[in-house]
Order: C-alpha cells, then sequence, then structure tokens
C-alpha cells in the first residue's frame, strides 16, 4: 500500500467497513519512514508539504472519538509506515475481534482493541 488505497484498490472507508461498522466522520492519515512514535506524531502534526495541513486537521478534530493505528514495515524505500484511522465512533464485527485475538496470541499480547462500549462519552 502506498497512498490511501489497498492493494486489493480499496478505500480506507471500505477498510473500515469490512471490520465494523464506523458512525459519524471518519479519516485516514499515513506516515512513510519515521519509526517512532515521536516522530510519526511531530510530522503528521507539524505536516510540511501539505497545504491544507489535513493530517493536523485530522488529529486535532474533536468529531473523532474513536482511533486504530496500525505500524508495520513497508516493503517500499520507506521501510515502516504507520496508519491512523479517525471515526466519531466504530463498533467491531465477529471478524475484527477473530483478526485482534490472532494478532495477539502472534505477538503476544501486543495488540488490544478497546471495545466502544468501554469507551467514555
Amino acid at each position: 500500500m502506498v497512498g490511501h488505497y489497498g492493494s486489493d484498490g480499496s478505500s480506507p472507508f471500505q477498510r473500515i467497513d469490512r471490520y465494523g461498522e464506523a458512525a459519524g466522520y471518519q479519516a485516514e492519515n499515513i506516515s512513510y519512514g519515521p519509526n517512532t512514535g515521536t516522530e510519526i506524531v511531530m510530522g503528521l502534526f507539524i505536516d510540511d508539504g501539505v497545504p491544507d495541513r489535513g493530517h493536523r486537521t485530522n488529529m486535532l478534530n474533536s468529531n473523532f472519538g474513536q482511533t486504530g493505528i496500525a505500524f508495520c514495515r513497508h516493503t517500499s524505500k520507506f521501510n515502516f509506515m504507520t496508519e491512523i484511522t479517525y471515526t466519531g465512533r466504530f463498533t467491531p464485527n465477529e471478524k475484527a475481534e477473530e483478526r485482534i485475538r490472532r494478532l495477539a496470541r502472534e505477538r503476544r499480547g501486543g495488540v488490544r482493541m478497546v471495545p466502544s462500549s468501554e469507551l467514555p462519552d
């Protein structure tokens, strides 16, 4: 994946829909290259090179009540990729819950999901 469309041609919103039901606003930020949380967040927040400062706008948008983050090695020259999905509210489906359980087993608990029902209003 390079850009907001996946290797299968899916949009961020189609990928969100695969794993549950989203309500309200939705957006996606992608960072290539940095591999520490500080570098990723600062790069997206400073947002140099993006005229409308869309990454910063997403990070500060109070309409987003939930955020999902994925970080992985990337096969391109960038080495690392971070994908951040924002939504007003998200209710995972069984496919999402099973994937989280599988990843948590494979990575010995390094993955977790907090259900919408446990989030403060």
